[in-house]
């Protein structure tokens, strides 16, 4: 009997360490290594620059004509973005936007998948379902056979927003009812509201952490993986990874989410210049992910554009190709003239200083040192103050920080880099 107890307790220590599982096993190696963009498809790339329809930014290219989709497809393409998931939703939907994504990617020949974001906005489970068998009911054969439909293992891949509207269970019997309905997916989970569930019980990392863990063992055996809408959480790369070790069966898409400085009038979080984004990236990548996912594309109101835009061109995608070279097993393309980027704020209060970066991507030529000469002028360009020259080597990619207290300059409306 004492053998039986202790072969049991193992058996139970390895069902809960080992990732205990009731979705049917799939092969995600078709997946891996694949990059995508979360966009919300009432922000199509032409959307008028109005603060009532959408905020100030914009793209530094004029987007027009019937094949605006796929333009944007055509050019982030080079950087590695393979995968656009539109935000879908139920019981209303954008399940037109998603339908021509795909009929643009498939006509102008872009070797681009579709994904799926939805948020479940039904009462009830049973309105869910008749609301799915609305929205997707018509593309059926789509989902089963489109070769520009996101895919892992040959299942089509959704991710959903809001993992705390169900129990971990009746996520289960949910999902079983619309394998059943439209045949097998691959249901990943939001981790970004699990980081805000995490989050709500109050103290330091270490107690956040514990909740994040626990709750994400709780919920995955009955989730294909792990996806993430970047909402401005802290993300605990290294208890993430923790996780996903014990479940190499499901798919982990990796958060790369960038600035989410203001959502609208709705506040923001300090971005440190690029240095948090550069951070989070960092910590995505040694998380060992299958595939990343990208937010936004083109969202005015979250500031957190990743199509080349007025206020940062194409930093954010450059960034990322850099960044992730080695983990794409892709060549960053390097110029052969120097590429440097200056950041600055947008805003600063009196007490805090004015901060600048000049941030150099390697570039593939012998003479790759330059001198940068860094000066802060006034609207008008009448130079306030010169910053000493420095020097940097552009074999690999490099940062300077450039700062001078904004009390200094308490007279001047606004400064320019």
């Amino acid at each position: 009997m004492r053998m039986l107890g202790a072969w049991v307790a193992v058996s139970l220590v390895c069902a809960t360490a080992c990732g205990e599982d009731y979705r049917p096993k799939f092969d995600k190696s078709d997946y891996r290594g694949s990059v995508g963009v979360h966009l919300n498809p009432w922000f199509p790339l032409n959307k008028a620059p109005v603060h009532a329809l959408g905020g100030p930014n914009r793209t530094w290219k004029h987007y027009e004509g019937p094949n605006l989709w796929a333009q944007g497809m055509k050019d982030i393409l080079p950087y590695g973005v393979t995968m656009w998931e539109p935000e879908l939703n139920e019981p209303t939907s954008w399940i037109g936007t998603w339908k021509d994504l795909i009929d643009q990617a498939t006509s102008n020949d872009v070797p681009v998948k579709i994904g799926m974001f939805f948020g479940l906005f039904s009462k009830t489970q049973d309105e869910s379902m008749e609301a799915f068998k609305r929205i997707l009911g018509p593309y059926r054969e789509i989902l089963k056979s489109s070769p520009h439909v996101a895919r892992a293992g040959g299942y089509p891949i959704m991710q959903i927003y809001n993992p705390k509207k169900y129990t971990p269970a009746e996520w289960g019997e949910f999902f079983r009812r619309m394998d059943a309905e439209f045949g097998r997916m691959v249901y990943l989970i939001n981790i970004g509201e699990i980081a805000w569930l995490a989050a709500q019980g109050g103290g330091g990392d270490a107690a956040v952490d514990a909740r994040f863990e626990s709750l994400l063992r709780e919920y995955l055996p009955y989730w294909d993986g792990v996806s993430s809408y970047g909402n401005g959480m802290r993300v605990p790369f290294k208890v993430l990874k923790k996780v996903m070790d014990d479940f190499p069966q499901k798919l982990y898409e990796g958060q790369a989410h960038f600035t989410y400085t203001c959502h609208f009038h709705m506040g923001g979080c300090d971005v440190h210049l690029s240095e948090d984004w550069r951070n989070h990236l960092e910590e995505c990548l040694e998380s060992d992910p299958d595939s990343i996912l990208l937010t936004n594309l083109f969202d005015h109101y979250e500031n957190s554009l990743v199509v080349p835009c007025y206020d940062r061109e194409d930093f954010v995608l450059r960034y990322f190709e850099w960044r992730a070279e080695k983990w794409r097993k892709v060549p960053f393309r390097r110029q052969t003239h120097p590429e440097l980027v200056v950041t600055g704020h947008t805003t600063v209060l009196l007490g805090q200083d004015i901060e600048f970066e000049v941030l150099g991507f390697p570039i593939g030529n012998k003479g790759d040192t330059v001198v940068v000469h860094l000066d802060m002028c006034d609207a008008s360009g009448k130079v306030l103050h010169e910053f000493p020259a420095r020097t940097m080597k552009l074999d690999t990619f490099r940062v300077e920080k450039f700062s001078v207290p904004s009390t200094d300059f308490a007279h001047v409306r606004g400064v320019v880099p």
